[in-house]
């Protein structure tokens, strides 16, 4: 008899050894809408422990902006921090314990500067006639 309980409890805690927490989440735009490229990156950090021995987890995100750890998660504290060119940073602080968080992050896209053609008349005091030239600055 005691025999069958103590493969009862085997049973019982196996599954939940498998079931280690990790962490998943989208990006999207102000007004709602997918925001992903293929330089968009996710790192999350650790926030609990020895800010000197804290190491970064970089999570790639899929073309619907979605993206998830794929290394299972220490119960704790973590910054989820979205790095996408073009947008804003955008991080948020999150608690990983027995469930998987859901993280939603909203980047604001960058504001594009104004360019304007330039035009430039250099005359040279040696003499050596006049010149012209038009600076445009590249679109960014």
């Amino acid at each position: 008899m005691a025999k069958s309980k103590q493969v009862w409890w085997l049973v019982f805690l196996m599954p939940l050894a498998a079931c280690a927490p990790t962490l998943a989440g989208h990006l999207k735009s102000p007004t709602g809408e997918v925001v992903s490229t293929p330089e968009a990156r996710v790192n999350i950090s650790s926030l609990d422990g020895d800010a000197a021995n804290a190491s970064i987890l970089v999570v790639t995100v899929g073309s619907d902006g979605t993206f998830k750890t794929d290394a299972d998660l220490k119960a704790g504290d973590y910054l989820v921090e979205a790095l996408v060119p073009g947008y804003g940073l955008a991080s948020t602080k999150v608690k990983v314990g027995a469930d998987e968080p859901d993280v939603e992050l909203t980047l604001t896209p960058l504001a594009r500067p104004k360019t304007t053609a330039v035009g430039v008349n250099i005359k040279s005091d040696a003499g050596r006639g006049e010149g012209g030239a038009t600076l445009t600055p590249p679109n960014l």
